[in-house]
């Protein structure tokens, strides 16, 4: 007698990698973005404590954009990891139902799946966005330091 909760591995296993994979690599934008939120923080107190030789704060606007793009960031790479996570807890609901041959069920899982799998990819690509320009005005931000000296 078959299973009826036992999924094939072959049917999920390349997924789950691919999943894994860009879990990965917002956990990098994630780190790199609040590394950058932390060294501005760093070089606020410094401010404050009057030991900042180079004042970034001249012309604030460029620091300003950049910790709003790197913020974003972390936030959408925080909803991507949610919702490519969930969306392999849906997949594997899905292929249960579809095994069990619970129609319903199977299409409840799967717009589920889909919904979640849609909220992941504008996640992903605004995180891939926002740290870009993060990246862009960061370089600005530094241009104009010192060319205003």
């Amino acid at each position: 007698m078959e299973n009826l909760n036992e999924i094939n591995e072959s049917q999920y296993k390349v997924d789950f990698l691919i999943a894994d994979n860009y879990i990965k690599f917002t956990a990098e934008l994630l780190r790199l973005s609040l590394f950058v939120i932390g060294g501005f923080g760093a070089v606020v107190m410094l401010m404050i404590k009057g030991e900042n030789k180079l004042n970034v704060f001249e012309s604030p606007i460029f620091v300003i954009l950049t910790l709003t793009a790197f913020v974003v960031c972390v936030a959408s790479s925080l909803v991507h990891r949610y919702c490519a996570t969930d969306t392999l807890s849906w997949y594997i609901s899905w292929l249960r139902a579809e095994i069990r041959q619970d129609a319903v069920k199977a299409l409840k899982e799967k717009k589920g799946f889909y919904k979640l799998l849609k909220h992941s990819k504008r996640a992903l690509i605004t995180s891939e966005f926002s740290f870009g320009f993060g990246v862009f005005f960061f370089v600005i931000a530094i241009i104009n330091v010192f060319i205003e000296k």
